[in-house]
């Protein structure tokens, strides 16, 4: 089991909840796993059910992304065959974890003694149980559990089903059944790096590039004056930019411009990834919207913005966003978005003496550039997220900024 699927099993092993597995708790989930996944494990000789017996089984948790552990079960089974000698043929399924999307792999081999005479399956273990898997597998994963197999024997007449460096003649039959594990960024995430020295001069670096971005913008703030031409507002507005695109390197760790979550080409084939891959794709754009309406928020408040005001500070702080990960066929459709944020605030005039306007205003701008963000995954290679998932991000992006507009223009109270 990869690294989130594990912690949670490793939960229901720690029967007392000391937060240590005792050999005792190992043991007991060991016995009652074997005998689940034994119970799903059919082998025909001949036509007839035979028996599987269990010679030995491990559980062990080696270490993951981000070194965090994750849980390999090993099971040895046998099963006797009537006579020493003769051909034989199998019938071999495994029907455990089919309600998961992973890989699942069958290999056939011939031992000392033994002689594969056809095989429905192949002989090459490709995931090296379960060990490796090919890269450029990993969005089409085998999906291989069952097996059909003609051989013959002249030993001692036992068959072997895996590992496959069994001695003993007969034929190995060697089952791998997991959901896949694929680079799981959002294990790489929960886990934190000790503090050092390095982590305080970065924490220094923030805050003192967070003073020297913001300068202009501070200045242009309690100036007197209310001079809303270009000349004057430029440098406010590139401060602004520039405060923008250094939060949003400060949190790329859930940012939907540096981790594209819902394009094809990111999909997780483990269920439980797919649920933390969707999970932190929505976290990403809700504090996204929250860090972007924030700002431009705070911008309609103090200024009268001319026309691609919007457009410029969306447009470069995304641009140096992306350009850590180089996805700028982003970029014409957050230019897009800029424009139509424009183009609503001028034909809406937020403000807090129109506070049906700033209410659209905050609604309809993230509602609108996520829209597009999601329209440039289907158009430059696919979304894997379900309309559901998407449209309602999509709402709820505009529900953050709603709400963010009462934060500068709060309702009237009776007595005003």
């Amino acid at each position: 089991m990869a690294e989130i699927p594990a912690h949670q099993e490793r939960t229901l092993i720690d029967t007392n909840a000391d937060k240590e597995i005792s050999p005792a708790e190992q043991d007991a989930y060991l016995a009652d796993q074997v005998a689940v996944l034994q119970d799903k494990l059919a082998l025909t000789l001949g036509g007839v059910s035979t028996t599987l017996v269990l010679q030995e089984s491990t559980l062990e948790f080696p270490p993951g992304q981000a070194n965090l552990p994750t849980l390999r079960l090993i099971a040895h089974f046998v099963a006797v065959l009537p006579a020493p000698d003769g051909d034989w043929q199998i019938n071999y399924r495994d029907t455990n974890y089919q309600e998961r999307i992973g890989w699942s792999e069958v290999v056939v081999r011939a031992t000392i003694g033994a002689r594969v005479l056809e095989s429905s399956v192949s002989d090459q273990d490709v995931s090296q149980e379960l060990r490796t898997y090919p890269t450029d597998l990993l969005q089409s994963p085998l999906a291989v559990n069952a097996a059909t197999v003609r051989f013959t024997t002249q030993a001692d007449g036992k068959l072997n089903l895996s590992p496959a460096n069994q001695t003993g003649s007969g034929a190995v039959v060697n089952t791998s059944t997991a959901p896949l594990r694929s680079n799981d960024r959002f294990a790489e995430l929960i886990t934190l790096p000790s503090l050092g020295p390095w982590s305080f001069l970065l924490t220094a670096l923030a805050l003192g590039g967070a003073l020297l971005v913001t300068g202009p913008l501070r200045a242009a703030w309690v100036c007197t004056t209310n001079d809303s031409h270009w000349a004057a507002l430029l440098p406010a507005l590139l401060s602004l930019t520039l405060l923008l695109a250094l939060l949003s390197f400060f949190t790329a760790y859930a940012n939907p411009f540096t981790e594209l979550l819902a394009a094809q080409a990111a999909r997780p084939l483990d269920r439980q990834e797919i649920m933390a891959n969707q999970a932190l794709g929505i976290t990403g754009i809700l504090l996204q919207t929250g860090l972007m309406m924030g700002l431009l928020l705070l911008a309609v408040h103090r200024w009268s913005l001319k026309f691609g005001s919007l457009t410029l500070v969306l447009i470069i702080s995304t641009a140096l966003t992306v350009s850590t990960h180089t996805d700028f066929q982003l970029l014409p459709f957050v230019l897009g978005a800029g424009l139509i944020a424009d183009t609503l605030y001028w034909l809406l005039k937020p403000s807090v003496t129109n506070l049906d306007g700033l209410r659209l205003f905050a609604f309809v701008t993230p509602a609108i550039f996520y829209a597009l963000y999601f329209a440039a995954l289907v158009f430059t290679g696919g979304i894997w997220w379900s309309i559901h998932i998407w449209s309602g991000t999509i709402v709820m992006a505009g529900i953050v900024g709603w709400l963010l507009s009462y934060a500068f223009a709060p309702p009237r109270t009776a007595s005003e």
